[in-house]
């Protein structure tokens, strides 16, 4: 009965450092989802679509960062990359935005100067 208990118990051991490894195997691959589609549409996103997808960024990393005893350094390293990527991501996305509104700005002002100009003569 004691050698029964003992399996069993390595069994359930087992099981539990597998399912350890499926989690963080799964919450990199789950980080990995939110960096590649804010890649493929920053362009095309609103505030909306940013707040959604800083909410799932947040959860993911935050479950990531608070458990780095799970995660081997190799694993660390991808997190960190994507982590960096992301930020940039958001970055480049915001000189977007300001971009256009510079463009904004210039075409404002020419028009300013083409009214005040037509006016003068």
């Amino acid at each position: 009965m004691k050698k029964l208990f003992t399996v069993f118990l390595l069994i359930v051991l087992c099981g539990f450092w597998s399912c350890t490894g499926m989690s963080s195997k799964r919450n990199i691959s789950n980080l990995e989802s939110i960096v590649t589609k804010s890649e493929n549409n920053y362009k095309s996103y609103s505030d909306k679509d940013w707040e959604k997808s800083d909410k799932n960024f947040e959860s993911v990393s935050t479950k990531i960062l608070s458990n780095k005893s799970d995660y081997s350094q190799e694993q660390l390293e991808k997190v960190n990359t994507l982590i960096g990527k992301y930020q940039g991501l958001k970055v480049k996305a915001g000189l977007n935005v300001f971009k256009d509104a510079l463009q904004g700005l210039g075409k404002q002002i020419e028009g300013a100067v083409k009214t005040i100009t037509d006016s003068t003569k």
